[in-house]
């Protein structure tokens, strides 16, 4: 267990350059970091550690440490290693007692990142993109202008560096080949043949949960959202180009809801869907009682394939190669390319820290930097076999049992490769499936997220608090819809959902989005 530094209570300003002479660093030639002048101490940089998944704690022999002293002369203090679930709560208290570090690890908090942001503990990255030209030339120009749309602040600033991620589909259905196979059953390419499919599993397997999640609702929305082109927030139709201001109230959207009602109501999916946790979706994987998923991983098939086959060898997990419509026509959710991982940078941090951070940044972008930040040191994390670089046995991203790449320091902060995901994944479904969705022109993608800007706080909170109200009294009626306390075939619950939605401000909340639509995206 690696000790972590205790917090110290310091001013506001600049706590994060220590200079430390270190014995034998200036005596010999060479062992300066490529970063510092001759002559220079080690620069100590505070942060925190996120532990995105269980084992990834980092070790007190973890390679990252060394390297980053040995290179650019950064000695690294991680004052907390925080897991993901308790990361929001303990990042607020840091930084309301003002005992943040420097920088702030991977810890994917995207609203709290932008909340700090504004509030001025974390530093805007736009200005600094042209100290890191390898990390910008990851990104087309489309890509990061939809990476930047994504996770900006509403002030139009970025606060953290996004993880670049060569995939731009990952939202798609997984299923058990054996089993298909079994039952004599295909790939589902319509929402009828879906529905055939589970009801056909269901009766093989009466204990079942043929249509697994694990991520709360919108999981299992998903691929019927994009089966009907609809979603309930501002979009725009990918084939006929038509605006809608809230597809919530849109009859493709109540298609979709009919649908979910209709696998809840059969018992095709979880009666527990709402709250069903990590751990009790992964039992059912392993008793074989989920027979498909809505993946929104790219390494899922591996995942299901470890937990499943101790106790059945013969279950195989496979991505499909459909795309389920019930239109005729396809669409994908495209992922954004920058994921909201990746470090941001406190207002604790001074130029001279900061500057010789963004080396190590840039540096990750280069052909080296990217081997180091996806295998490690070849030899001793990774080994070259037949061309190929492949993780040292001991290490493993997918199988808690063995130990994480991540506890030893090797991190994805900044670039994922595709050589790496089959690292890690250990099969070709995520490329080969991203592949073929983006190498086929009549599969169109369909953008759900439109972020918006405002000229004002007032005008901002105005739009946040009536999009909570909306958001509310849907989320409300949606579960009533799949659960049966309201009736999506039936005109009467329909209309009387459509009633609540007006008193709640529907008519001045999609006045409000298209002007932001037309403004900012137009």
């Amino acid at each position: 267990m690696r000790r972590m530094a205790s917090f110290r209570n310091v001013p506001r300003i600049l706590i994060a350059v220590l200079v430390v002479v270190v014995p034998g660093v200036l005596a010999a030639e060479g062992q300066q970091g490529e970063g510092s002048a001759a002559g220079d101490g080690p620069i100590v940089i505070t942060s925190t550690w996120a532990i995105q998944h269980p084992a990834e704690e980092l070790r007190d022999d973890n390679i990252l440490d060394p390297f980053l002293l040995e290179k650019f002369n950064i000695q690294m203090d991680w004052v907390a290693q925080i897991p993901h679930a308790e990361a929001r709560e303990k990042l607020t208290v840091m930084f309301a007692s003002e005992d943040h570090p420097d920088t702030l690890g991977n810890h994917n908090q995207l609203a709290l990142y932008q909340s700090l942001g504004m509030d001025g503990y974390l530093v805007n990255v736009i200005p600094l993109l042209d100290r890191v030209p390898n990390y910008r030339d990851f990104y087309t120009d489309f890509q990061w202008d939809l990476t930047f749309q994504a996770l900006r602040a509403s002030n139009n600033e970025l606060y953290h560096m996004p993880q670049f991620r060569p995939w731009s589909v990952t939202a798609g259905t997984v299923y058990r080949k054996d089993e298909f196979d079994r039952l004599g059953l295909q790939e589902p390419a319509t929402v009828d043949e879906l529905l055939a499919n589970l009801r056909a599993i269901k009766d093989a397997h009466p204990d079942s949960v043929p249509w697994g999640n694990k991520w709360g609702v919108n999981q299992i929305l998903l691929p019927l959202k994009m089966a009907y082109q609809s979603t309930e927030e501002l979009h725009v139709n990918p084939f006929t180009e038509e605006l809608v201001p809230y597809g919530g109230i849109t009859d493709s959207m109540r298609e979709v809801i009919k649908v979910m009602h209709t696998m809840y109501e059969e018992g095709l999916i979880d009666p527990e869907y709402a709250t069903v946790t990590t751990t009790q979706f992964e039992d059912k994987i392993r008793q074989d009682r989920v027979y498909m998923v809505a993946a929104s991983f790219v390494g899922w098939t591996n995942r299901f394939n470890i937990l499943n086959q101790p106790t059945n060898p013969d279950a195989e997990w496979m991505m499909s190669t459909t795309v389920i419509s019930a239109t005729g026509s396809r669409a994908y959710y495209p992922a954004t390319n920058g994921q909201p991982w990746g470090p941001a940078f406190t207002n604790k941090i001074d130029d001279q820290t900061l500057d010789r951070y963004l080396e190590y940044v840039d540096w990750l972008g280069t052909d080296e930097g990217i081997d180091f930040g996806n295998y490690g040191v070849e030899g001793e994390t990774y080994n070259v076999v037949d061309g190929e670089k492949v993780y040292v046995d001991t290490l493993d991203w997918s199988d808690p049992d063995k130990i994480r790449p991540a506890a030893i320091g090797i991190i994805r902060w900044m670039q994922w490769s595709w050589d790496g995901i089959l690292a890690t994944y250990g099969n070709n479904n995520p490329v080969d499936w991203h592949e073929m969705i983006t190498g086929d022109p009549s599969i169109k993608p369909f953008r759900t997220r439109y972020p918006f800007l405002f000229e004002s706080d007032m005008a901002r909170d105005e739009y946040s608090n009536l999009a909570a109200i909306i958001k509310d009294t849907y989320d409300q009626h949606l579960g009533k819809f799949i659960t049966g306390g309201l009736d999506p075939y039936n005109d009467g619950d329909w209309n009387a959902y459509l009633a609540e939605m007006e008193r709640a401000g529907i008519e001045k909340f999609m006045e409000i989005s298209v002007e932001r639509y037309e403004q900012d995206y137009r």
